[in-house]
């Protein structure tokens, strides 16, 4: 029933000019994240709630909030589902060569995974989505399933016969 349900998430388009506006009127590394947990996309019960909530309610969890670098940081610290930016087109064109430096894409990508810590190990990290904002547009990105499934049911389809003559 899970399958079905992600399927379904595959055709949402969400997008919240007044959200933005309440951030500033623009989306950037340090609200991208906030921004997304408005969206249907969001876990409630993810580790990115539950930091943000206590940052809300204790004032020694405040700066955790307050750069995406400091809440991805301290995601880390942190088993379970959690969301993280794997994209950020601000940081990607601020470390491109500046010879030939170009207007940011806009694009940024964000993942959906669990961390699981192994004791002197790394810690395991299962990607389980992964959704695209583009401009204040939140879509998910389709699984490896739907789109091979998609090919293989096109490729078995009967192709339009065209005649010219």
């Amino acid at each position: 029933m899970a399958g079905n349900q992600d399927a379904s998430m595959e055709e949402i388009l969400w997008r919240s000019p007044p959200h933005v506006q309440m951030m500033g009127g623009y989306l950037h590394s340090n609200n991208i994240l906030f921004y997304f947990a408005e969206s249907p996309f969001f876990d409630a019960t993810s580790n990115n709630a539950s930091l943000a909530i206590q940052a809300n309610y204790n004032e020694a969890l405040r700066h955790f909030v307050e750069t995406r670098d400091a809440f991805e940081a301290r995601l880390k610290t942190m088993q379970g589902l959690e969301f993280v930016v794997a994209y950020d087109p601000l940081q990607a064109a601020a470390q491109s060569d500046t010879q030939f430096a170009h207007e940011p894409s806009n694009v940024w990508v964000i993942r959906k995974q669990t961390r699981r810590k192994r004791a002197g190990l790394e810690d395991e990290v299962v990607i389980l989505s992964t959704y695209f904002v583009m401009g204040d547009c939140i879509y998910m990105a389709p699984s490896v399933a739907s789109v091979v499934g998609n090919r293989i049911v096109r490729a078995t389809l009967p192709r339009p016969r065209l005649d010219f003559d």
